[in-house]
């Protein structure tokens, strides 16, 4: 029997491991960020199973310094994050294949899956049965990439996502997620934007990633003041000549700083996560408190959990908490599993 480990706070492990595909004859050097007693490169993980997450970056952000504070968070948290470098190129000397890179977090999560069943690998029962795949901008569009028929994770979550494809003479290189990728995606979905977004035009992501999403659990988180390349713990990638081609000098409508922006990033995918992949229902209403009540933020949500359940197996309602000022949750446990419901005054 695994042990799961949840709540306490780690040092951060980190292993460089190149896997391979053997379908797409492909090898996908892969930095990974774990929990672990004493931390540093190649340190030792601690006991217990962990939720993974595997991270896209954006065009030509393949640093992984340039996402520290994400990773950073979530491995001291009891998390496994799966970095790729792959793809990285950026024009004019190149452009990352996107198809390429959306399969290779698709198999990376497949992947890490598969390592916990292997007894020669370093994450041998250390990985719990749920993921998540995550990206910015372009690792936004590669996470939907990932999505698409692919029943083996738990949820997604895109930053700022880009829909659009390189420009001349790359343009090979790009997908039609749109069409071959959005329409075929099941898992519930956190889709978070930046209200000054220049790089991503309105046609090509924003509320539209959202909107043509057709499931049953997806939330829109918009951060308010906030721009594309913000997203990132720190400036000098490519990013930041993209908002002066694509938006022009764009950073002077930013509202909020940096820092600020990266704080107001984990305020909501820590929640969300530890919800989704953890079932920390406290986390759910923390979620739900932050981007319904917090300025930082605006948002929309269309989550749809089934009212119906069969009365005879029916073991025990909960209503808290009564008296109730903002929301009340309705818990159903029956004998064999636990269904949440959340209403919220209006």
């Amino acid at each position: 029997m695994c042990t799961i480990v949840y709540s306490q706070t780690y040092f951060v492990g980190e292993k460089t491991i190149i896997f391979n595909d053997v379908e797409r004859t492909r090898n996908i050097e892969t930095v990974v960020y774990y929990p672990s007693d004493i931390g540093g490169v190649d340190a030792t993980i601690v006991d217990g199973s962990f939720p993974a997450i595997i991270f896209g970056h954006g065009t030509a952000m393949g640093d992984t310094d340039l996402y520290d504070y994400i990773w950073e968070a979530f491995a001291s948290k009891g998390y496994v994050v799966l970095f790729p470098l792959s793809e990285n190129d950026s024009p004019p000397l190149g452009a990352p294949d996107h198809e390429a890179f959306g399969l290779d977090l698709r198999f990376l999560n497949s992947q890490i899956i598969e390592e916990n069943e292997d007894v020669e690998s370093f994450f041998y029962g250390h990985i719990t049965d749920k993921t998540a795949i995550i990206g910015h901008s372009l690792g936004g569009k590669g996470t939907l990439i990932a999505a698409a028929n692919n029943t083996n994770i738990t949820t997604i979550v895109t930053l700022c996502a880009a829909l659009s494809d390189p420009p001349w003479p790359f343009a090979e290189n790009g997908y039609d997620v749109v069409n071959n990728s959005i329409p075929y995606i099941t898992v519930p979905a956190l889709v978070v934007d930046a209200e000054f977004d220049c790089v991503v035009p309105e046609e090509e992501g924003h509320y539209l990633t959202y909107d043509l999403l057709d499931i049953d659990c997806k939330t829109y988180v918009n951060i308010l003041g906030g721009g594309h390349c913000y997203v990132a713990s720190s400036d000098g990638s490519a990013c930041e000549t993209a908002e002066g081609l694509f938006g022009g000098n764009c950073e002077g409508d930013f509202t909020i700083t940096r820092e600020e922006q990266n704080n107001i990033v984990l305020n909501i995918i820590l929640p969300y996560f530890d919800y989704m992949l953890k079932d920390d229902e406290i986390a759910l209403s923390e979620f739900l408190d932050y981007i319904s009540g917090s300025l930082d933020v605006s948002y929309e949500r269309d989550c749809f959990v089934s009212n119906s359940c069969d009365k005879s197996i029916l073991d025990e309602i909960e209503i808290y908490p009564n008296p109730a000022d903002r929301q009340i949750v309705l818990r159903i446990d029956t004998f064999d599993k636990e269904y949440l419901t959340l209403f919220r005054n209006i």
